[in-house]
């Protein structure tokens, strides 16, 4: 017998077993898709629900943000208590990375530093967008300069420096960061920090015109101290 006959033989055998085992055990194997069939429209119902209740969501952080621009009227101390409570819910990432950016700016503006600690530390932003990635960072920074761990700030501020695309704001964060080599009496660290803000922006078009004056002054201050 040809090797291809044996093979067709071995498939038809196999075939005919299958078939003859879902015929002698066919409320088993019944009972076994009931089961299953049971189990995907369980997932489908409950990943429904979730996505009923995430849209929700959503749909109330889109009515709040329009309360605090439309609305003027609105009672500032329950639109932030409704945020606030978002945090607790199902939300999509960038809903939840807008309820929490919203809550921390609304912190920093009272100068409520406890606030921003506990939303820091209780939550963490999700974020593809390497702008609000480095406004975290640098609002670390700022935390940890204020409580006086200078090495962590300068951490925070440098990663900020790197990560933030924006050129006023590179700036913005590596003038911190010089800020407190200085500080430390770093002064090397401070003039690199420094060369790589003017290698960055030497051929920017349309610099703005206050992110050029704090270059130019950091620059006067840097060498002045040189001397």
């Amino acid at each position: 017998m040809k090797k291809q006959d044996i093979k067709r033989d071995l498939i038809k055998d196999r075939i005919i077993s299958g078939i003859r085992y879902l015929s002698d055990n066919s409320n088993y194997v019944w009972g076994f898709l009931a089961v299953v069939a049971s189990v995907i429209i369980a997932a489908s119902f409950i990943s429904s629900e979730n996505n009923k209740k995430l849209s929700e969501s959503n749909n109330l952080v889109g009515l709040l943000q329009n309360k605090v621009v439309y609305d003027s009227e609105n009672n500032d101390s329950l639109l932030l208590s409704e945020f606030e409570n978002l945090l607790d819910t199902s939300l999509s990432k960038e809903s939840y990375n807008q309820v929490l950016i919203y809550l921390l700016n609304h912190s920093i503006k009272s100068n409520d530093k406890d606030k921003v600690l506990s939303l820091l530390d209780n939550n963490t932003l999700d974020s593809d967008d390497d702008m609000l990635n480095a406004f975290i960072l640098k609002l670390r920074g700022d935390i940890a300069s204020d409580n006086d761990n200078i090495s962590d700030a300068i951490s925070y501020y440098a990663r900020a420096a790197d990560m933030v695309p924006s050129y006023d704001l590179m700036v913005t964060y590596s003038i911190a960061l010089i800020d407190l080599y200085i500080e430390e009496n770093k002064l090397d660290k401070a003039n690199k920090v420094f060369e790589k803000i003017s290698s960055s922006t030497d051929k920017v078009d349309n610099l703005p015109r206050n992110t050029q004056n704090n270059i130019d002054f950091i620059e006067y201050k840097l060498k002045q101290m040189n001397k």
